[in-house]
């Protein structure tokens, strides 16, 4: 019997990072040096992060851009055990 995969959307994880982080979503878009209704968009799946936008990112919360897109299912380094 095979286990099902649930892949959580990047714009979910980007909400639960944030929220793990306490932080406002106008800090982390000052802090990506982006405007806050484009990281807005992110979080609702409105649109998605550039490359680069994805870099800092993943860079920022300290996680591989493999766990934000769903292809790692390992929590980030700050939540391991």
């Amino acid at each position: 019997m095979k286990h099902a995969v649930i892949t959580i959307p990047l714009a979910d994880r980007l909400l639960l990072l944030r929220r793990a982080q306490r932080w406002t979503q106008e800090e982390v878009a000052e802090r990506l040096g982006i405007d806050r209704s484009t990281y807005s968009y992110y979080e609702r799946g409105r649109s998605r992060p550039s490359y680069e936008n994805l870099l800092k990112i993943s860079s920022l919360y300290q996680v591989s851009c493999d766990y934000l897109l769903g292809k790692d299912r390992l929590p980030p380094p700050w939540n391991r055990a």
